[in-house]
């Protein structure tokens, strides 16, 4: 994963006096150096770097974005006090996005190893389940010409019970990829 200073929020001007990169350590984790930051900010304006170098246009852009969106959240910036929350910063929400890309296909094997572990486990609730639906269907049958029993002991077969596993195991994959969607990029963890 990128590093902020490495992502393309960062301007190249400001690098030489921001702290993150002095101590190579990431701007969310000490919570200085980046674009939310008031110190860094009138750094940059004082470099003159929006007004400079390639895609100029851009940066402008961006930075006249970056001010409006302040304006409209109606910010009070005091002393050492950051313009927005780094769960609202575009370089932590871009580092989000890359932590959620590398975990995902690591989630995706790991819920795949753990539903081939848990198919003996699974395969004997099931019996058990079609079991008690067999013996429930017979206690509430009003005499009928076939054994409700039989019709539903029939559903432990081979074949169902792979396309019962198949489906119940993309519902669990899929839960479980949107509870790490939650976790990465709702809740930011």
């Amino acid at each position: 994963m990128q590093r902020c200073w490495e992502m393309p929020y960062c301007h190249p001007a400001i690098k030489e006096v921001c702290p993150a990169f002095k101590a190579r350590r990431n701007c969310w984790r000490i919570h200085q150096g980046c674009n939310c930051d008031p110190g860094m900010i009138e750094a940059l304006i004082r470099s003159g770097a929006a007004s400079a170098g390639k895609g100029v246009a851009d940066k402008r852009a961006q930075q006249n974005a970056y001010v409006r969106s302040d304006l409209v959240d109606k910010v009070q910036v005091g002393k050492g006090e950051r313009t927005r929350q780094c769960r609202d910063c575009p370089i932590f929400n871009e580092h989000q996005r890359q932590k959620f890309a590398l975990l995902n296909p690591v989630v995706i094997v790991a819920t795949i190893v753990a539903l081939l572990a848990a198919y003996p486990i699974m395969q004997r609730a099931y019996q058990v389940a079609i079991e008690f639906m067999s013996q429930l269907a017979s206690r509430l049958a009003y005499g009928a010409s076939l054994s409700v029993s039989e019709w539903i002991s029939r559903l432990d077969s081979p074949a169902v019970w792979v396309f019962f596993y198949i489906i119940v195991g993309l519902l669990v994959l899929s839960y479980v990829l949107k509870g790490l969607e939650w976790l990465v990029l709702i809740r930011k963890l």
